[in-house]
Protein backbone atom coordinates (compact mmCIF):
# COMPACT_ATOMS: atom_id res chain seq x y z
CA UNK A 1 0.00 0.00 0.00
CA UNK A 2 2.86 2.32 0.72
CA UNK A 3 4.59 1.96 -2.50
CA UNK A 4 1.21 2.48 -4.25
CA UNK A 5 0.74 5.73 -2.85
CA UNK A 6 3.90 7.17 -3.94
CA UNK A 7 3.00 6.33 -7.55
CA UNK A 8 0.12 8.42 -7.46
CA UNK A 9 1.65 11.11 -6.27
CA UNK A 10 4.74 11.32 -9.49
CA UNK A 11 1.84 10.74 -11.32
CA UNK A 12 0.06 13.77 -10.91
CA UNK A 13 3.39 15.98 -10.88
CA UNK A 14 4.70 14.53 -14.47
CA UNK A 15 1.17 16.36 -15.66
CA UNK A 16 1.49 19.89 -14.84
CA UNK A 17 4.05 20.86 -17.24
CA UNK A 18 2.28 19.56 -19.99
CA UNK A 19 -0.76 21.86 -18.99
CA UNK A 20 1.43 25.24 -19.06
CA UNK A 21 2.02 24.92 -23.13
CA UNK A 22 -1.56 25.55 -24.07
CA UNK A 23 -1.97 29.16 -24.07
CA UNK A 24 -3.47 30.89 -27.12
CA UNK A 25 -1.11 32.35 -29.54
CA UNK A 26 -0.71 36.42 -30.36
CA UNK A 27 -1.78 37.68 -33.37
CA UNK A 28 1.06 38.29 -35.69
CA UNK A 29 0.91 40.34 -39.19
CA UNK A 30 4.64 39.31 -41.49
CA UNK A 31 4.06 41.38 -44.85
CA UNK A 32 1.29 43.39 -46.17
CA UNK A 33 0.77 44.21 -50.19
CA UNK A 34 -1.53 46.34 -52.42
CA UNK A 35 -1.54 47.41 -56.25
CA UNK A 36 -4.16 49.07 -58.28
CA UNK A 37 -6.50 47.11 -60.45
CA UNK A 38 -7.26 49.36 -63.39
CA UNK A 39 -9.33 47.03 -64.62
CA UNK A 40 -11.64 47.71 -61.93
CA UNK A 41 -12.25 51.61 -62.78
CA UNK A 42 -15.70 52.39 -62.92
CA UNK A 43 -16.64 55.99 -62.53
CA UNK A 44 -14.59 58.10 -60.01
CA UNK A 45 -13.72 55.02 -58.39
CA UNK A 46 -10.90 52.18 -58.58
CA UNK A 47 -10.20 49.20 -56.48
CA UNK A 48 -6.35 48.41 -54.69
CA UNK A 49 -5.80 44.60 -54.81
CA UNK A 50 -4.30 43.63 -51.49
CA UNK A 51 -2.73 40.28 -49.86
CA UNK A 52 -1.04 39.75 -46.95
CA UNK A 53 0.49 36.65 -44.27
CA UNK A 54 0.66 36.46 -40.78
CA UNK A 55 -0.42 33.87 -38.22
CA UNK A 56 -3.78 34.16 -35.65
CA UNK A 57 -5.02 37.30 -37.90
CA UNK A 58 -8.55 37.82 -38.72
CA UNK A 59 -10.06 35.23 -36.88
CA UNK A 60 -13.02 37.54 -36.20
CA UNK A 61 -12.66 39.99 -39.10
CA UNK A 62 -9.86 43.02 -40.33
CA UNK A 63 -10.48 46.31 -41.58
CA UNK A 64 -8.10 48.31 -43.92
CA UNK A 65 -8.11 52.01 -43.23
CA UNK A 66 -7.57 54.58 -46.00
CA UNK A 67 -8.49 57.71 -47.43
CA UNK A 68 -11.91 56.36 -48.59
CA UNK A 69 -12.51 55.37 -44.70
CA UNK A 70 -12.86 52.10 -43.45
CA UNK A 71 -13.68 49.07 -45.50
CA UNK A 72 -14.41 45.44 -43.18
CA UNK A 73 -13.00 42.19 -44.16
CA UNK A 74 -13.54 38.55 -43.20
CA UNK A 75 -11.06 36.32 -44.32
CA UNK A 76 -12.01 34.32 -47.72
CA UNK A 77 -13.65 37.46 -49.15
CA UNK A 78 -12.29 39.29 -52.23
CA UNK A 79 -9.31 42.02 -51.02
CA UNK A 80 -9.87 44.39 -52.90
CA UNK A 81 -10.14 47.96 -51.20
CA UNK A 82 -12.11 50.67 -53.01
CA UNK A 83 -10.33 54.67 -53.37
CA UNK A 84 -11.36 57.66 -55.27
CA UNK A 85 -8.86 57.05 -58.85
CA UNK A 86 -6.78 60.13 -58.10
CA UNK A 87 -3.17 60.05 -59.80
CA UNK A 88 -1.48 62.54 -57.92
CA UNK A 89 -1.05 61.38 -54.38
CA UNK A 90 0.04 58.04 -52.52
CA UNK A 91 -2.33 56.45 -50.43
CA UNK A 92 -1.45 55.10 -46.96
CA UNK A 93 -2.91 51.78 -46.18
CA UNK A 94 -3.49 50.37 -42.77
CA UNK A 95 -4.33 46.66 -42.26
CA UNK A 96 -5.79 46.06 -38.48
CA UNK A 97 -7.10 43.07 -37.06
CA UNK A 98 -10.77 43.91 -35.36
CA UNK A 99 -10.07 42.22 -32.11
CA UNK A 100 -6.91 43.10 -31.95
CA UNK A 101 -6.05 46.45 -33.38
CA UNK A 102 -2.36 46.23 -32.34
CA UNK A 103 -2.20 43.68 -34.83
CA UNK A 104 -1.76 45.81 -37.96
CA UNK A 105 0.41 47.00 -40.99
CA UNK A 106 0.78 49.96 -43.03
CA UNK A 107 2.04 50.26 -46.35
CA UNK A 108 1.99 53.72 -48.96
CA UNK A 109 0.41 52.64 -53.02
CA UNK A 110 1.66 54.41 -55.69
CA UNK A 111 -1.09 56.15 -57.55
CA UNK A 112 -2.53 55.53 -61.01
CA UNK A 113 -4.58 56.62 -63.48
CA UNK A 114 -7.89 55.78 -64.74
CA UNK A 115 -8.07 55.95 -68.44
CA UNK A 116 -10.45 58.95 -69.14
CA UNK A 117 -13.83 57.81 -71.20
CA UNK A 118 -15.28 60.68 -72.59
CA UNK A 119 -18.92 60.79 -74.23
CA UNK A 120 -18.74 64.17 -75.34
CA UNK A 121 -18.04 68.06 -75.34
CA UNK A 122 -20.83 70.21 -75.19
CA UNK A 123 -20.10 74.15 -76.12
CA UNK A 124 -21.69 77.55 -75.48
CA UNK A 125 -20.24 81.00 -76.26
CA UNK A 126 -21.49 84.37 -74.76
CA UNK A 127 -21.68 87.54 -76.73
CA UNK A 128 -18.54 88.91 -77.25
CA UNK A 129 -17.71 91.60 -75.29
CA UNK A 130 -14.71 94.79 -75.57
CA UNK A 131 -13.01 91.82 -77.91
CA UNK A 132 -13.49 89.24 -74.82
CA UNK A 133 -15.66 85.95 -74.59
CA UNK A 134 -16.93 83.52 -71.79
CA UNK A 135 -17.03 79.75 -72.95
CA UNK A 136 -19.41 77.17 -71.36
CA UNK A 137 -18.59 73.83 -71.37
CA UNK A 138 -20.50 70.34 -70.68
CA UNK A 139 -17.43 67.53 -70.02
CA UNK A 140 -19.57 64.73 -70.21
CA UNK A 141 -16.86 62.35 -68.93
CA UNK A 142 -18.14 59.15 -67.41
CA UNK A 143 -15.26 57.11 -66.14
CA UNK A 144 -11.60 57.74 -64.89
CA UNK A 145 -9.36 59.90 -62.91
CA UNK A 146 -10.41 62.82 -65.45
CA UNK A 147 -13.47 62.73 -63.51
CA UNK A 148 -12.29 64.68 -60.47
CA UNK A 149 -9.95 67.64 -60.31
CA UNK A 150 -11.19 69.48 -62.93
CA UNK A 151 -10.18 71.01 -65.95
CA UNK A 152 -8.02 73.14 -68.02
CA UNK A 153 -8.92 74.49 -71.69
CA UNK A 154 -6.26 76.00 -74.24
CA UNK A 155 -8.02 78.73 -77.11
CA UNK A 156 -5.37 79.97 -79.21
CA UNK A 157 -2.46 79.38 -77.34
CA UNK A 158 -3.65 80.58 -74.18
CA UNK A 159 -4.55 77.99 -71.58
CA UNK A 160 -6.85 79.26 -68.76
CA UNK A 161 -8.38 77.02 -66.10
CA UNK A 162 -12.08 76.31 -66.11
CA UNK A 163 -14.01 77.27 -63.22
CA UNK A 164 -17.01 74.78 -61.80
CA UNK A 165 -20.62 75.51 -62.50
CA UNK A 166 -23.87 73.70 -62.13
CA UNK A 167 -23.36 71.37 -64.07
CA UNK A 168 -20.96 72.67 -66.84
CA UNK A 169 -17.26 74.16 -66.72
CA UNK A 170 -16.59 77.35 -67.90
CA UNK A 171 -13.63 80.40 -68.37
CA UNK A 172 -13.65 83.85 -68.64
CA UNK A 173 -12.04 86.63 -70.81
CA UNK A 174 -10.63 84.63 -73.32
CA UNK A 175 -9.07 86.12 -75.91
CA UNK A 176 -8.59 85.26 -79.46
CA UNK A 177 -8.62 87.18 -83.43
CA UNK A 178 -9.21 83.64 -85.30
CA UNK A 179 -12.43 82.97 -87.23
CA UNK A 180 -12.56 79.30 -86.28
CA UNK A 181 -11.46 77.97 -82.90
CA UNK A 182 -10.62 74.52 -82.06
CA UNK A 183 -10.54 74.26 -77.93
CA UNK A 184 -8.51 71.95 -76.23
CA UNK A 185 -9.68 70.93 -73.19
CA UNK A 186 -7.36 68.75 -70.71
CA UNK A 187 -7.69 66.73 -67.24
CA UNK A 188 -6.04 68.55 -64.48
CA UNK A 189 -5.49 65.05 -63.01
CA UNK A 190 -4.20 62.96 -65.47
CA UNK A 191 -3.36 65.73 -68.69
CA UNK A 192 -5.27 63.65 -71.07
CA UNK A 193 -6.68 66.17 -73.38
CA UNK A 194 -9.77 66.20 -75.41
CA UNK A 195 -10.09 68.66 -78.96
CA UNK A 196 -13.67 70.15 -79.80
CA UNK A 197 -14.11 72.86 -82.79
CA UNK A 198 -15.90 76.32 -82.48
CA UNK A 199 -16.61 79.76 -83.99
CA UNK A 200 -15.41 82.74 -82.00
CA UNK A 201 -17.61 84.92 -81.38
CA UNK A 202 -15.59 88.12 -81.56
CA UNK A 203 -14.56 87.30 -84.61
CA UNK A 204 -14.88 90.81 -86.91
CA UNK A 205 -16.35 92.31 -83.51
CA UNK A 206 -15.12 95.43 -84.83
CA UNK A 207 -16.96 98.93 -85.25
CA UNK A 208 -20.06 97.80 -87.40
CA UNK A 209 -20.23 98.47 -91.49
CA UNK A 210 -22.75 97.99 -93.81
CA UNK A 211 -22.21 98.26 -97.53
CA UNK A 212 -25.01 96.71 -98.90
CA UNK A 213 -28.54 95.29 -98.31
CA UNK A 214 -30.38 93.28 -101.10
CA UNK A 215 -33.05 91.75 -101.41
CA UNK A 216 -35.47 89.38 -103.89
CA UNK A 217 -38.90 87.08 -103.88
CA UNK A 218 -38.16 83.53 -103.93
CA UNK A 219 -39.63 81.80 -106.96
CA UNK A 220 -42.43 79.67 -106.44
CA UNK A 221 -42.19 81.44 -102.97
CA UNK A 222 -45.62 81.80 -102.04
CA UNK A 223 -47.47 79.83 -99.53
CA UNK A 224 -51.08 80.35 -98.14
CA UNK A 225 -50.82 83.78 -96.98
CA UNK A 226 -47.48 83.96 -97.13
CA UNK A 227 -44.52 84.96 -99.49
CA UNK A 228 -40.69 84.05 -98.58
CA UNK A 229 -37.70 87.13 -99.35
CA UNK A 230 -34.06 85.98 -99.55
CA UNK A 231 -31.44 88.86 -98.93
CA UNK A 232 -28.07 89.21 -98.59
CA UNK A 233 -25.64 91.56 -96.83
CA UNK A 234 -22.27 92.99 -97.56
CA UNK A 235 -20.40 94.68 -94.54
CA UNK A 236 -17.62 94.40 -91.77
CA UNK A 237 -18.55 94.07 -87.91
CA UNK A 238 -22.00 93.06 -88.64
CA UNK A 239 -23.66 90.28 -87.06
CA UNK A 240 -21.29 88.49 -84.81
CA UNK A 241 -23.43 88.24 -81.88
CA UNK A 242 -26.74 88.08 -84.46
CA UNK A 243 -29.16 90.97 -86.30
CA UNK A 244 -32.53 91.14 -87.12
CA UNK A 245 -34.45 92.13 -90.52
CA UNK A 246 -38.16 93.42 -90.00
CA UNK A 247 -41.01 94.79 -92.67
CA UNK A 248 -42.13 97.47 -90.35
CA UNK A 249 -44.70 95.18 -88.46
CA UNK A 250 -43.04 91.84 -88.52
CA UNK A 251 -39.06 91.15 -87.15
CA UNK A 252 -37.06 87.83 -87.39
CA UNK A 253 -33.53 87.59 -85.23
CA UNK A 254 -30.57 85.48 -87.22
CA UNK A 255 -27.65 83.75 -86.22
CA UNK A 256 -24.28 83.92 -88.00
CA UNK A 257 -24.59 80.67 -90.37
CA UNK A 258 -28.59 80.83 -90.75
CA UNK A 259 -30.23 80.91 -94.11
CA UNK A 260 -31.24 84.38 -95.24
CA UNK A 261 -34.75 83.82 -95.73
CA UNK A 262 -37.84 85.90 -94.55
CA UNK A 263 -41.53 85.43 -94.73
CA UNK A 264 -43.88 88.12 -95.52
CA UNK A 265 -47.56 88.38 -95.66
CA UNK A 266 -48.71 88.06 -99.21
CA UNK A 267 -50.60 91.35 -98.99
CA UNK A 268 -50.76 93.68 -102.49
CA UNK A 269 -51.41 97.15 -100.87
CA UNK A 270 -48.18 98.17 -101.13
CA UNK A 271 -44.21 97.99 -101.51
CA UNK A 272 -42.50 95.98 -98.82
CA UNK A 273 -39.88 98.06 -96.96
CA UNK A 274 -37.56 95.59 -95.53
CA UNK A 275 -34.87 96.66 -92.92
CA UNK A 276 -31.70 94.73 -91.40
CA UNK A 277 -29.95 95.73 -88.51
CA UNK A 278 -27.37 94.59 -86.38
CA UNK A 279 -28.23 92.94 -82.58
CA UNK A 280 -25.80 95.26 -80.66
CA UNK A 281 -25.17 97.85 -82.77
CA UNK A 282 -28.76 99.78 -84.10
CA UNK A 283 -27.31 102.74 -85.94
CA UNK A 284 -25.70 100.01 -88.06
CA UNK A 285 -28.52 99.45 -90.70
CA UNK A 286 -30.00 99.34 -93.86
CA UNK A 287 -33.28 99.25 -95.87
CA UNK A 288 -34.10 98.27 -98.90
CA UNK A 289 -37.44 98.17 -101.01
CA UNK A 290 -39.49 95.58 -102.91
CA UNK A 291 -42.65 95.43 -105.22
CA UNK A 292 -45.66 94.45 -103.19
CA UNK A 293 -45.95 90.87 -102.37
CA UNK A 294 -48.54 89.98 -104.36
CA UNK A 295 -49.64 85.84 -104.63
CA UNK A 296 -51.91 84.33 -107.15
CA UNK A 297 -55.17 83.70 -105.67
CA UNK A 298 -56.35 80.06 -105.34
CA UNK A 299 -59.70 79.09 -104.34
CA UNK A 300 -62.27 75.92 -104.32
CA UNK A 301 -65.70 75.22 -104.17
CA UNK A 302 -67.39 78.76 -105.41
CA UNK A 303 -71.06 78.47 -104.75
CA UNK A 304 -73.39 81.67 -104.66
CA UNK A 305 -77.17 81.58 -103.32
CA UNK A 306 -79.61 84.28 -103.82
CA UNK A 307 -82.10 85.95 -101.51
CA UNK A 308 -86.18 86.27 -101.82
CA UNK A 309 -87.12 88.96 -104.08
CA UNK A 310 -88.04 92.00 -101.62
CA UNK A 311 -89.03 95.46 -103.53
CA UNK A 312 -87.07 94.68 -107.10
CA UNK A 313 -83.54 93.64 -105.08
CA UNK A 314 -82.06 90.42 -103.44
CA UNK A 315 -79.25 89.47 -101.55
CA UNK A 316 -76.68 87.13 -102.58
CA UNK A 317 -74.39 84.40 -100.19
CA UNK A 318 -70.94 83.36 -101.93
CA UNK A 319 -69.33 80.73 -99.79
CA UNK A 320 -65.78 79.56 -101.02
CA UNK A 321 -62.78 78.18 -100.01
CA UNK A 322 -59.62 80.32 -100.39
CA UNK A 323 -56.63 78.37 -99.94
CA UNK A 324 -53.28 80.44 -100.77
CA UNK A 325 -53.05 83.97 -102.52
CA UNK A 326 -53.48 87.51 -101.34
CA UNK A 327 -56.70 87.24 -101.89
CA UNK A 328 -56.97 86.32 -98.41
CA UNK A 329 -55.89 89.90 -97.33
CA UNK A 330 -58.35 91.71 -99.88
CA UNK A 331 -62.27 93.16 -99.94
CA UNK A 332 -64.09 91.24 -102.24
CA UNK A 333 -66.81 92.51 -104.97
CA UNK A 334 -69.33 90.74 -106.85
CA UNK A 335 -70.37 91.96 -110.42
CA UNK A 336 -73.77 91.41 -112.06
CA UNK A 337 -74.71 92.77 -115.45
CA UNK A 338 -71.63 95.03 -114.93
CA UNK A 339 -72.45 96.10 -111.76
CA UNK A 340 -70.43 96.21 -109.06
CA UNK A 341 -71.30 95.01 -105.43
CA UNK A 342 -69.41 94.83 -102.55
CA UNK A 343 -69.24 91.29 -100.22
CA UNK A 344 -69.04 91.77 -97.20
CA UNK A 345 -67.57 89.00 -94.79
CA UNK A 346 -70.72 87.39 -92.80
CA UNK A 347 -68.36 85.00 -90.29
CA UNK A 348 -68.53 82.16 -92.76
CA UNK A 349 -69.89 83.41 -96.12
CA UNK A 350 -69.53 86.55 -98.25
CA UNK A 351 -73.02 88.49 -98.63
CA UNK A 352 -73.59 90.96 -101.44
CA UNK A 353 -77.38 93.01 -100.62
CA UNK A 354 -79.66 94.81 -103.04
CA UNK A 355 -78.92 93.44 -105.72
CA UNK A 356 -81.19 94.48 -108.78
Amino acid sequence: MRHLLLLCLLSFTLLSPVQATEKPQACNLTSFVAEYNLSTCDGELVGIDFNFTGTEFGLGGFKVIGPQGNQTYQLGDDYIYYVISSCNEVIELTLQDINEPNCSLTIEVEAQCCECVMQNIVTETSLCNSGLFTLFAEIQATSGSCVTNGWTVTVCGNTYTMEDGPGYYFAEDILCSDSLIEYEFCSIETGECFTKPGVNPCFGAGPCNLTSFTAAYVSNGCAGEIKTIEFNYVGAGFGSNGYYVHNGSQEQFYEPGDPHLFETPANCNGPVQLTIVDAEDPACSLTTTLDPACCPCEVNNVEAATGSCNNGSFAVEVSMDIISGSCLFGDWTLTVDNVIYALNFGGTNWIATAVS
